[in-house]
């Protein structure tokens, strides 16, 4: 479990804005690049390359000559900007776009068969490409802090999805077929719209950490224990008092947060004495980010 948690919070969390707004101009002998200028004179040595503000446009003029190109990260772009040219950087293996406020992504970004990793953060996005799911490469989606209020439901029968974030939208229920995620391990839904535990949860037999926190609801299923893999639930800021007598059956759940402001003490003992055997109990109304560590080892 350390491992699993050990792994999470590069590519999922994005830089916050003083870091973004504290690049220098560099390059190093990783081949890493925040200087669009410096990165074209040296252009077959970009590997990595962090770009903001109108730098970007000038970028997408020329993304089709970043041949070696593996890690992209985007910040403050326009809405004017073509991000369609992004598609003609086929060496791309994690992208990143965050803080550029209503972008326009393009279609048929599942033709990037290299692509691993994409975190689409602080954006305003409202919806997204009705093919955005069928790359079936991608490992790591982070869609935090958009205004998605639906997702489509284009999700390829065979994916390799197993982390998924959403945290910060406006959602209120799942696509029907989300299950098709039956790889998923990390999945974020915490601050959206729920008021019912979403059922397609259940089918995600190999989920390992779940966050369903600060959402409107009251009950957990009581086919919860068919979450044979989970090992950390986050129940943080929900209205659910008890859990459901099954709850036990989760052998492999090691930690429970939860908030107990809201709870009675004869509550948070039923609470308690249904736990299962080597799982502990977190009382908080913290919104915990460690969880969020889980890329780096991905194979």
């Amino acid at each position: 479990m350390k491992l699993l948690i050990s792994v999470c919070l590069l590519l999922i969390l994005s830089p916050s804005m003083a870091q973004i707004g504290a690049m220098e101009d560099t390059t190093n002998e990783n081949g890493e690049y925040t200087s669009f200028y410096k990165a074209y004179q040296n252009i077959d040595d970009v590997k990595i390359l962090s770009l903001k503000k109108d730098s970007i446009y000038t970028f997408l003029l020329n993304a089709n000559k970043f041949t070696k190109l593996e890690e992209l990260h985007l910040h403050f772009g326009k809405t004017s900007f073509n991000y369609a040219h992004l598609l003609e950087i086929p060496s791309l293996v994690s992208l990143s776009i965050d803080y550029s406020y209503t972008v326009i992504l393009p279609n048929k970004i599942y033709t990037l068969k290299n692509l691993k990793n994409i975190t689409l953060t602080h954006n305003g996005i409202s919806t997204l490409p009705q093919d955005f799911f069928l790359n079936n490469m991608i490992q790591v989606i982070n869609l935090e802090e958009n205004n998605l209020k639906i997702l489509n439901n284009s999700f390829a029968d065979t994916n390799n999805i197993r982390v998924l974030s959403l945290k910060a939208n406006h959602l209120k229920e799942l696509p029907s077929n989300f299950n098709k995620l039956n790889k998923l391990e990390f999945l974020n839904v915490s601050k959206n719209n729920f008021t019912v535990f979403p059922d397609q949860v259940i089918r995600l037999s190999n989920l390992k950490i779940l966050n369903i926190g600060f959402n409107s609801i009251s009950t957990l299923p009581v086919q919860i224990h068919t979450l044979k893999n989970l090992e950390v639930l986050y129940l943080i800021n929900t209205k659910i008092k008890e859990l459901p007598k099954t709850f036990k059956k989760l052998k492999k759940l090691e930690t429970l947060f939860m908030s107990e402001d809201l709870l009675t003490e004869n509550e948070k003992k039923e609470i308690i004495n249904r736990l299962p055997k080597n799982c502990e109990i977190t009382w908080t109304n913290e919104d915990y980010y460690h969880d969020l560590d889980f890329t780096r080892k991905l194979k």
